[in-house]
């Protein structure tokens, strides 16, 4: 109850701009990828002078009062020394409420791996976003890995077989061009291997442009959604899956509320509400570098330059003119998970702030 607490008053403060300190981390731990995804180019990118667990401690021992983690890649399964980079994170931040990673889950034995040390160590809640964007053959066709598709099977079956009430763990399929008319044949395929899933253990999200992240500022040649009057097929898609969901948990109700947001994103090319970044979250690069999220190109400063003082460097006037610029909508104005969900919570909408008081005491949604 006290981590709910502690983060109920964190989004109640990302609200006001005084409040320097955002409550979600989003850190990339690597830019290493084992895939070799069209929609993005990460795995291109070079993987000298990432993040060490040294610095990460440094980071944590000043920046310690996240209520919120997200760590992503890259391919966190292929980070050097992971475990030991989960144990950091928990030991450093006692009011954490949840901690989160997508995985191309490619080696079960190293996600089990990392799912158990996070549940030993005690995490509040721990959601675990295992990517599939298609059935058999086309899931290892996009993703450039023969078999990948029979290891994600693997591992959601041994995730479930856990039986952990802490644990929340989905798939995630991430629209495309090439992909948009094949989420109720993943499905299907996925029930083959695993009978009783539904289409509440998908998450959905749309392939977006982001060249200091993804590395993909060609958008649309490589089938990625733009802004160019936006989509109703993928709207349509996104829309139809939302009718579907079940469960009113506290996932199921944030999982609703950015579904909605997206379609009319895919509508429209605006984000439903104004973005929080900066305010609720923020976004560290494996090379330290800030940014106010994973969408926008616009570097705030470097942590290892600024001894890890993350207080420090949020208070520099850049970073105040970037949260100005977010507020007034001229920054790339998108909808992405890693942004929209704590955007949600920080604007104190209702059915954000029950889904909240009610992830304190109930159990979560599998």
């Amino acid at each position: 109850m006290k981590r709910w607490i502690a983060l109920a008053s964190d989004v109640a403060r990302s609200n006001l701009m005084a409040h320097r300190l955002p409550f979600k981390l989003t850190m990339a731990v690597n830019y290493t990828c084992n895939c070799r995804c069209p929609m993005c180019s990460i795995w291109e990118r070079t993987s000298e002078g990432e993040m060490s667990l040294a610095e990460v401690e440094r980071f944590f021992r000043r920046n310690g009062r996240w209520s919120w983690i997200n760590l992503t890649g890259g391919e966190i399964l292929m980070k050097k020394g992971a475990p030991e980079l989960i144990d950091l994170v928990l030991r450093h931040n006692r009011r954490l409420f949840l901690l989160d990673f997508p995985t191309t889950a490619f080696a079960p034995d190293r996600l089990l791996e990392l799912v158990n040390r996070a549940l030993q160590g005690g995490v509040r809640r721990l959601g675990v976003t295992v990517s599939l964007d298609g059935p058999p053959a086309l899931h290892d066709r996009l993703r450039g890995v023969p078999g990948l598709f029979a290891k994600a099977m693997e591992s959601m079956k041994r995730l479930r077989d856990l039986d952990e009430r802490r644990l929340i763990a989905k798939f995630g399929f991430t629209l495309q061009e090439a992909n948009c008319d094949q989420l109720e044949a993943t499905i299907t395929a996925v029930r083959k291997e695993i009978p009783e899933t539904t289409a509440s253990d998908f998450h959905l999200n749309a392939a977006q442009v982001s060249p200091h992240y993804y590395g993909n500022a060609e958008g649309g040649e490589r089938g990625i959604w733009g802004k160019e009057g936006g989509s109703e097929s993928w709207a349509d898609v996104v829309g139809g899956h939302l009718g579907r969901l079940e469960g009113r948990g506290p996932v199921s109700v944030l999982e609703r509320l950015f579904l909605k947001g997206l379609v009319d994103y895919l509508h429209t090319g605006r984000s439903p509400v104004t973005c929080s970044s900066l305010g609720s979250s923020v976004f560290v690069d494996p090379f330290w570098n800030v940014y106010p999220c994973v969408s926008w190109d616009r570097p705030l400063g470097n942590l290892k330059e600024a001894d890890f003082d993350l207080a420090s460097l949020m208070r520099r006037r850049i970073v105040r003119d970037a949260r100005e610029e977010i507020v007034k909508r001229e920054c790339p104005d998108c909808w992405t998970a890693c942004e929209a969900y704590p955007s949600l919570l920080g604007h104190g909408l209702g059915s954000a702030g029950l889904a909240l008081k009610r992830g304190a005491n109930e159990t979560c949604d599998k």
